[in-house]
């Protein structure tokens, strides 16, 4: 897919995942997505070329602000995005302080797209 932006979406829960690459796919955003953080660290580790990466904040095993240190470690110029419906105000400014964008869950196709979109600051 010659051209594409490569997104990786790491969360745990199947239909983010599904909505994700629904939302995705007839886009100019090639996007891959997996159920845990090792994997998508392996990914990242294979240097799949992605240009974004998002995460889900709670996981089983590890969570998004440790897959965010270990993905910046692996890929420090991949642009990462914090996803949750459960953060509180300390929890975005930890992602502000980290540089990392936050997208609240629920969010819908035109959330997804625009901070896909969202030029890096």
């Amino acid at each position: 897919m010659a051209g594409k932006i490569m997104v990786l979406v790491v969360d745990d829960e199947q239909v983010i995942r599904q909505c994700c690459e629904r939302t995705a796919f007839p886009t100019e955003f090639d996007l891959r997505a997996v159920h845990s953080p090792e994997e998508g660290l392996r990914l990242i580790k294979e240097d799949a070329g992605f240009k974004i990466v998002l995460t889900d904040l709670k996981m089983p095993g590890m969570d998004g602000m440790e897959f965010i240190r270990q993905a910046r470690q692996l890929a420090p110029d991949v642009r990462l995005v914090l996803i949750s419906g459960f953060a509180t105000d300390e929890v975005r400014e930890q992602a502000r302080d980290m540089g990392v964008d936050f997208l609240a869950k629920p969010f819908g196709p035109k959330e997804l797209l625009d901070i896909l979109w969202k030029e890096e600051d």
